[in-house]
This record gives structure tokens, sequence and C-alpha cells, in this order.
């Protein structure tokens, strides 16, 4: 518990430190405007809200809760709101008659165009907006002084975004050329010339910009920033302000401009900011934001940004309690690091309650398949070896019953576990199950869970597969069985032979069989002490073709006649342990005798030096083996043979290990077998001369 109340200090002391992100003496509150409006404005009393009905037919004037209609009997083409007042382009025969209003029930005309389609381009100064004729020519409207400016066909894109009139008579736009790059352009209305063009890194829907700056959302590693730019003595674009956002603003929507302030638009909030600093920040979804942005002004005290399909308004006010909420990242801290600090020691208490569950855990899943099971064995969880052993998908549901999980070769180990949650005992036992590879060994070990109060919550089921320690125990065993068999079988056919020179030839008929069948024997012995004598060689320098040829001498005698052996001459000289490859060969020679039978056939050794290690080999035209046999050749203890052990192949695999190499059988059915013994070619000598 000390160390859990010195955590909490750290904590708590951490809470005094200032937070990264202070808190703004401004606040913001979003609200969308009514939704049956189209383009909205603000009205010249700071009160009204104008908006164009969305049928095109007339203006609607909202006041607190009253509101009335204006209806226009030509037909609306489009509608653009400024600070000072509602512009509306009207359909008249073959021209575009644009009208304000800026009081109640009065418009004011501005001027006529001949050409009757066309459409207005977002503007940033307030009071100026512009129309761009289908015909290509470009008109600035100023609902201020009711005026209208000609800039002719000065080649402005319909594309651009963020096109805006200022006092000194520029037009500015921006134009995306690929995904993260775009082209800053002003044009001077009077004389209709470009007056800059520079390139600036962004998303064009998260970009704005006006003679004097331009701005863009970017992403940084902790969150995003706004990037100001403006320009050199060159003209080139230039960063001249890189503004971090708070890191809990996520997925930007818009970026909008109003005179020197930029308006953020993220899923998660809206941003005030200056070229200087972050002045207020409103978090929460912004529910309803338009899905274009054609438009931004400010009265005062209200900013409202929108489009064709609705708008925002977003009321700016101080913040009087902004020092309340920058100290509440302290009292944050101080209360995380008490509760903390008690939830560690709730932890450490429960792990010292739980330390033999612990402990079971930890020396129970080495090397070995778990599996925890309710007291109603339900399976809850188990590993990645329980998975592969039972077979069970990753896709498959928890909560079942272990007998839902397990098929009929496990059912011992489902009624040792009911045992064992009948009896709240611990049990350990062996469980043999058939598998693909053969019969296997397991020990099941099943550890009942209890908690606190004496209760069973379940048990833990360990299953480790103790094959391998199996079957070496058992060849150990064979193995002394077998030395202290070879004297005794040694003496037999010793005894045989004397006798056997003693008697007549009519009656050494007996003897001869006994001597057979003893040699058989000490065959069989000397395959036992092979695979039981320990893993180290004595390595020595021979001939290969001496150890070929001494192997198949061996074997003449009891090789039908029918059989040829066959042994291709080899000038290779190696280091081997001689009389565990002679083993290895006689086994392999044996088998391909027994491949052969009475039909006859040919044996065939050989020796050679590749690139990469010594091969020595054994092919016979016997029967052959199919893909099962094949497959199952090098299994332990395996053989086709009613009267065979199965150490044939154990003993070559185990002789060839002995060397560092390995062994490849080859065979299809009806045309024979080939069994390769791959031996290192560091073994390798010199050749005979």
């Amino acid at each position: 518990m000390k160390v859990c109340w010195a955590i909490a200090v750290v904590l708590c002391l951490c809470g005094c430190i200032p937070a990264e992100q202070s808190r703004y003496r401004l606040s913001l509150s979003v609200a969308r405007l009514p939704d049956t409006l189209g383009a909205v404005t603000i009205g010249p009393d700071n009160a009204a809200v104008v908006g164009l009905d969305r049928s095109r037919s007339a203006v609607i004037v909202v006041a607190g809760t009253t509101s009335h209609r204006l209806t226009i009997t030509a037909p609306i083409l489009d509608a653009f709101p400024t600070a000072v007042g509602y512009v509306l382009a009207i359909g008249s025969g073959d021209s575009t008659c644009f009208l304000c209003w800026r009081h109640a029930k009065r418009f004011d005309t501005l001027g006529v165009h001949v050409g009757r389609n066309g459409r207005f381009i977002a503007a940033t100064d307030g009071s100026r907006c512009l129309w761009i004729a289908d015909d290509g020519d470009a008109l600035i409207l100023d609902a201020a002084t009711l005026s209208v400016f000609t800039l002719g066909k000065i080649g402005l894109r319909t594309a651009a975004k963020s096109i805006a009139s200022v006092p000194d008579s520029v037009v500015t736009m921006l134009i995306s050329l690929a995904p993260q790059l775009m082209v800053w352009e002003g044009i001077h209305v009077p004389t209709a010339r470009k007056q800059f063009s520079t390139f600036v890194p962004g998303r064009l829907e998260y970009a704005v910009a006006d003679a004097h700056r331009a701005a863009t959302i970017v992403a940084t590693r902790s969150g995003y920033a706004i990037e100001w730019y403006t320009r050199n003595e060159r003209g080139e674009a230039v960063v001249a302000q890189t503004l971090l956002m708070p890191s809990a603003l996520y997925e930007p929507q818009a970026l909008v401009l109003v005179g020197d302030t930029a308006v953020a638009l993220f899923r998660s909030g809206v941003v005030l900011a200056t070229p200087q600093q972050v002045l207020a920040v409103h978090g929460g979804t912004t529910i309803g934001l338009p899905r274009t942005i054609r438009w931004a002004f400010r009265r005062a005290d209200k900013i409202v940004v929108g489009g064709d399909d609705g708008a925002l308004s977003i009321v700016v006010a101080s913040n009087p309690m902004w020092w309340l909420e920058q100290s509440i990242p302290v009292v944050y801290r101080i209360a995380i690091g008490l509760a903390v600090a008690i939830v560690l020691g709730i932890v450490l208490r429960r792990i010292g309650r739980h330390r033999r569950l612990l402990g079971t855990l930890l020396e129970r899943s080495a090397g070995a398949a778990l599996l925890l099971l309710d007291r109603g064995m339900r399976l809850q969880r188990l590993n990645t070896m329980a998975r592969q052993l039972f077979d069970i998908q990753p896709s498959a549901p928890l909560g079942r019953l272990l007998g839902d999980y397990l098929d009929g070769r496990w059912e011992r180990i489902a009624r040792v576990v009911e045992q064992a949650i009948a009896e709240r005992t611990s049990i350990v036992e062996e469980v043999a199950a058939e598998t693909n590879a053969g019969e296997r060994r397991y020990i099941v070990n099943v550890e009942p869970l209890v908690n606190n109060f004496d209760r069973l919550e379940g048990v833990l089921v360990s299953v480790f597969d103790v094959t391998a320690q199996y079957e070496h125990w058992r060849l150990l065993n064979w193995a002394q069985l077998a030395h202290d068999m070879q004297t005794n079988l040694a003496t037999i056919r010793l005894s045989a032979e004397q006798l056997t020179s003693s008697l007549s030839d009519d009656r050494r008929g007996p003897l001869q069989r006994i001597l057979r069948q003893t040699n058989i024997l000490l065959d069989r012995v000397r395959d036992l002490l092979a695979l039981g004598r320990g893993d180290s060689v004595r390595l020595e320098e021979c001939a290969l073709m001496d150890v070929l040829s001494e192997s198949v001498e061996e074997l003449r005698p009891i090789a039908d006649a029918q059989i040829s052996l066959v042994v291709r001459p080899t000038t290779l000289v190696v280091r081997l342990d001689r009389r565990r490859i002679a083993r290895a060969l006689h086994n392999a020679l044996t088998n391909a005798v027994k491949a052969l039978g009475n039909d006859g056939g040919t044996i065939e050794l050989w020796a050679e030096l590749t690139a990469n290690d010594i091969v020595v080999g054994v092919r016979d035209t016997g029967r052959g083996m199919d893909v099962e046999t094949l497959r199952r050749f090098q299994q332990p203890f395996f053989t086709t043979s009613r009267t065979g052990h199965g150490f044939g192949s154990m003993i070559m695999q185990q002789m060839i290990a002995l060397h560092g190499g390995t062994v490849e059988v080859r065979s299809e059915l009806g045309r024979g077998t080939t069994v390769l013994f791959h031996l290192p070619r560091t073994l390798y000598v010199r050749h005979e001369r």
C-alpha cells in the first residue's frame, strides 16, 4: 500500500503543472438556423433572419417567433447573403436583374445583366458578392453602395473556391491542382489583370484565402493545425504561422475566413482563431453542418456560415469563468491520482489472494494445452496449444460444455474433469489418444479454482504431451533388456556351433534352425541396443566402398537367389562411425529384401559427393509404397509386417541424425523405393586414387 500512496502523491503533484492547452476568455455557442430556409443572412437589426424559400419563389423573414413571406413573382435564379443585405438574381426575359433586400418588405435594384444563367461565388469581405454568368462575364455586386462592377471575361474558373472581393478591388481564388496542392491567384478588378499567382499546399475543402493571406488545415503528429501563408517580395507563398489546434478535435470539415479571423469546423467542434492565437473553442459534434460552405460573414458578436442547404449561427461571448475551467485539469489529476491509488490497492490485494491461481497458470502454461472451465464444465478460455490439440477453430464461440468441443478420442479427459469438479480435488492422470501421427500419450492435470469464500469457481485443465518421454523411457528399458539378452544369446549360438561340428550331417538340421533363429534374435537385440545407446559417435576415416561392400556381403546369405545386389564403385573417403552407418545400411537393405520378396529384383547401393552433402543411397525395384504408407514410414514403431517391430526406420533416422544428417525416402507404388542418407559435407576427407 505504501507504493500505491507514493504513486498517488506523484500524480497529485503532476496535477499542479499547468495544462498544455489553456482555457480561453471567449466562448462559442453553435446553433443550426431554421431548416426551412435556404441561403441565410442576418437582418440590419441583428435580430431578423432572412432566407430564401426552398422553392425559390419567396424570401422569408424570421424575427423572434414571427415570420413573414415576401413572394417574388419572377423566378429566383440564385441568392446570396451579405453582411449588409440579401442579394437576389431574378430572371427577367433574357436578362438577369439583381435586387438587394436591406429593410423589411423593401428591395433595392443593383443592376441588370444581359444573360439569364449564372451563379454567385463565395465572398469573404461581407458586403460584396461575385456573379459569374455562363457566357464567362464576371460582375461584382456591392450591397453597401448598390453598385455593380463589370469585370468582363477575365477567365475566372467556376470550380474555384473562396473567391473574395476586398476594398482594394482584388478578387482572389483557390484552385485545386492535385489532392494536396492548390493555386492561389489574385485578379485586379478595374484592369482585369492577374495580380499574383502562387502555389500553396493543402486540400481545397480545408483551405481559404483573400488578397493578403491564405490558410489551410493540416494534419500533425499530435492532431491538426491551421497553417497561415503570406506572399514574399517575389510573390511566392511562405508559411507565416502554424497554429496548433486542441488535440480533442478530429475530422476537419471546412475552413472559412471572416475578416482576419478563421473559423475551423471539425466533426467534434468549432475553433475561432487568428494567425496569432486560438480565440475560442466549442466542443461537441457539429450536427447539421451544411454540405457546401458558400459564404461566411460577421455581424457584431454573431458569425454565420453556410450554403444553399442551411447555415450555422456561431455566437461569440466573453467567458467570465475561464479561470475555473483552467483549474479543472488540476482537480481532475488529483482525483485521478487518488482513484489510481485505490484501484492499485484493490488489485494488489486481489493478486495476493489469488497467488495460488496465478502460480498454477504460470507453472502449467509452459508447453501445455490450457483450458479454463467454470464449475458447470463450460469452456471460458483456452490457449493456442489447446486450440491446436483439440482442433478448436478461433471462430468457435466459447461458453459451451466441454464435451461440445471434444470428439470421442478425448472422452477420458471429460470424465477426469467431471470427477475433479464433483470431488473438488486435484487429479493427475495419464491418457492415451489416437491421432493422425499415431498413438500419443498425455498427462492431464485438473486443478480446482476456489475463491475467497471457499466456493468452487471452476477448474484449470492442463494437458502435456509426454509421448517423446514415454518412448524414450520404453527404449531405455528395452535396451537394458537387450543388453542382458545379448550375453545369453551369444552363449546359445556358441554352444550350437560347437554341437554342429560334432554331429553327423543328417542330425545337424535342428541345430541349424536353432542357429538361424538365434542369429535373428541377436539381430533384433542389436537394433534395441543401437536405439538405446547414447548420442555420442566415434568418427573414423574409412572408405565408403568398403562399408557398402561389407553391408552387401552380410546380407547375401539371407537374400533370395533371384535378388541381384549391385554396388556402384566409389572412391569417397569420409569420417564417420562405421558401426552405426553399418546398422543404418543393414536396416535399409533388409527392408529392400522384404520388398522384393520371392519375386526377385535388383537392390542397388551407391555413394556420391554433391555440392551440399554426401549422399548414400539404397534403391530397390520392389512393389513400392502408397502415399499413406510413405507418409507414416518414418514414424516411430510403424511397420506393415505382422511380425515386424517397427525399429528399422527408427534406427536409420537415429544413426544418421547422430552424424548430423537426414533420411529421405522416395517411393511409388509398383515402381520401387529409394532411401537416401544425406550426411554433412564436412565429413568428406578425400577421393582415393
